[in-house]
């Protein structure tokens, strides 16, 4: 299963390891809507999942289309990479 959604990346891929998930978080967004993934993440971990969670500091909700800086795109980047090496799988 592999869900994807730029603007908040979402990415859940699921193998014979288990799954893999990565976050990314606008640093300038709703204090809760940030707060929520930092809860998530910390207890996916607690858990034992495999998480990470890339944060724009200077992004605002949406990032991926409102922010046109190198930092948007290396996250852009490390997502699509992402996702392509575990289709290959």
């Amino acid at each position: 299963m592999m869900e994807s959604a730029l603007g908040l990346v979402r990415t859940k891929v699921w193998g014979p390891g288990g799954s893999r998930n990565d976050r990314a978080k606008a640093g300038k967004d709703l204090p809760l809507l940030n707060d929520s993934i930092d809860a998530f993440a910390g207890r996916a971990r607690e858990l034992g999942n495999n998480l990470e969670v890339v944060t724009h500091p200077a992004g605002v909700h949406g990032f991926d289309t409102l922010n046109d800086d190198d930092t948007t795109r290396m996250i852009i980047r490390r997502t699509v990479d992402f996702i392509g090496a575990h289709l290959r799988g």
